[in-house]
C-alpha cells in the first residue's frame, strides 16, 4: 500500500487531538520512516491503508510516563500496546506491563486493532476517547483545549490562535477556530525562555475566567519581568 494513499486510525486520531488539547506542541508522529518501513510495524499502513500506531515525543510538560500508565489504565476498545521506557502493556495479554527490548525508552508508542504488526484489523476506528478529562463537561474540556492553544500562542510569540477542532467534544466544537493573541498586542514584546508550566500555573486560571487582554498582560508583567524583551 503506497504511503501517499494511507491515512491514521480514527482512534488514534482521537487520542492525537486529546494529547495536543493538554500538550499543544507535544510532537505525535504517525507514519513509519524507511526504517519503520523496512520492517513489520503497525506505522507502516495495512492492507486497507490504514497506520495504526502513533508515537508520542517528550518535552514540552507533558508526563510521559503518566500519560502510558493512563492509557494503559483506561483500555480503550481499540488499544492494542503501550510501550514506555522498556515495558509494554497489551490488551492479548490483560494490560498488565512486563518488560521490553526495543527503541522505546524515551517515546510513548501506542498501537490500535488486533493482530500482526502491520496488519492490525478489528477495532482501530472505534473513535470514544481515550483520555480521562476529570468528568469535564464539553464545554469545560472545549474551555481548557482553547486555554492551552494560547498559552501555546503566547510562548510562540504568534500574533494569531490557531485552535483545532474538537469533534470527539460534539458538533458545536467540530470548527477550528482562528482568533488574534491580544496578549501578544497587550505586550507588545516577546517572552524568552519561559517555563510551559510555569507560564500555565500563572496565567492559567486568568484565561480560564476570561481576564482582560490587559490583565493578563500585568499578570506576564509582574510574573516574568526578567523574561520579556527589552522593548
Amino acid at each position: 500500500m503506497s504511503t501517499a494513499m494511507a491515512r491514521n486510525a480514527r482512534s488514534l486520531d482521537v487520542l492525537t487531538a486529546e494529547i495536543h488539547a493538554r500538550s499543544p506542541r507535544t510532537t505525535v508522529y504517525d507514519i513509519g520512516d524507511p526504517d519503520h518501513q523496512a520492517r513489520e510495524s503497525d506505522h507502516n499502513p495495512n492492507r486497507s491503508g490504514v497506520v495504526c500506531a502513533i508515537d508520542i515525543m517528550p518535552g514540552h510538560g507533558l508526563d510521559l510516563g503518566a500519560l502510558a500508565e493512563e492509557i494503559r489504565a483506561r483500555r480503550h476498545p481499540a488499544g492494542k500496546y503501550v510501550i514506555y521506557q522498556d515495558r509494554i502493556a497489551s490488551a492479548a495479554r490483560g494490560w498488565a506491563w512486563r518488560e521490553h527490548t526495543g527503541d522505546y525508552h524515551d517515546h510513548v508508542h501506542v498501537s490500535a486493532g488486533v493482530g500482526p504488526d502491520g496488519a492490525s484489523t478489528g477495532p482501530y476506528d472505534n473513535t470514544e476517547p481515550w483520555l480521562t478529562e476529570d468528568d469535564m463537561t464539553p464545554q469545560q474540556a472545549w474551555v481548557l483545549h482553547v486555554m492551552n492553544y494560547r498559552l501555546e500562542a503566547i510562548l510562540a510569540n504568534r500574533p494569531t490562535v490557531l485552535i483545532p477542532a474538537r469533534a470527539d467534544l460534539g458538533t458545536a466544537y467540530a470548527k477550528a477556530v482562528t482568533e488574534p493573541n491580544q496578549l501578544y498586542t497587550a505586550l507588545n514584546r516577546p517572552l524568552t525562555d519561559v517555563d510551559e508550566q510555569a507560564l500555565a500555573a500563572a496565567l492559567g486560571p486568568l484565561l480560564e475566567t476570561g481576564a482582560t487582554p490587559e490583565e493578563v498582560a500585568a499578570a506576564v508583567v509582574a510574573k516574568f519581568a526578567d523574561k520579556l524583551a527589552v522593548g
